[in-house]
């Protein structure tokens, strides 16, 4: 079993898992048998990994799995299979997360690399953010959430940015102030 597209790792891991259907001598898989996103040509990370659990069922059977290592990146997504090259190591953004002002939290920063992608990357992000706070907060906390991000790209000049959301209700109900 390959875990294809290691999406978010690190303190906290997003994935997909599938069955490799078939590996040639040139490093490449095919696996799958259907599209993942059916995104095209694409440059996601994957490894390999340990299924710990098969839910069986005559109508959609899944398997509960962790990543065990690194295999390569996946190079396309198509309507009849995904493609992964072992040889070629996918591009990722190191992203962290540090929480102030919440007492008793057992963690204050999360460490997590996200996959390099045009769509799925803010969407990677954000799924980080809510889910280290979800894990330091209760679902009925009322809170202000200030953020300060900052951006910094190669050869070019650090954005930061300032946001402040107000929740009533947990974090189910974020509304922006």
């Amino acid at each position: 079993v390959v875990e294809i597209g290691d999406l978010l790792r690190g303190d906290l891991n997003f994935s997909a898992i599938g069955t490799v259907t078939y590996c040639d001598n040139g490093g490449r898989l095919v696996a799958f048998g259907h599209p993942m996103t059916n995104g095209g040509e694409v440059g996601l990370p994957t490894c390999t990994a340990r299924v710990l659990h098969i839910l069986a069922s005559e109508q959609r059977s899944f398997k509960l799995a962790e990543p065990v290592a690194s295999l390569g990146t996946l190079v396309n997504d198509r309507q009849a299979a995904i493609v992964i090259d072992t040889a070629r190591q996918a591009q990722t953004i190191p992203v962290t997360v540090r929480l102030h002002g919440i007492e008793g939290t057992p963690r204050t920063e999360w460490h997590m690399e996200v996959a390099s992608h045009r769509s799925l990357t803010p969407l990677l992000v954000v799924a980080a953010i809510s889910n280290a706070l979800e894990a330091a907060v209760s679902d009925q906390t009322e809170m202000i959430i200030s953020a300060h991000e900052k951006l910094s790209v190669v050869g070019h000049h650090d954005v930061e940015l300032d946001d402040t959301l107000q929740s009533l209700a947990g974090l189910s109900s974020p509304r922006a102030l």
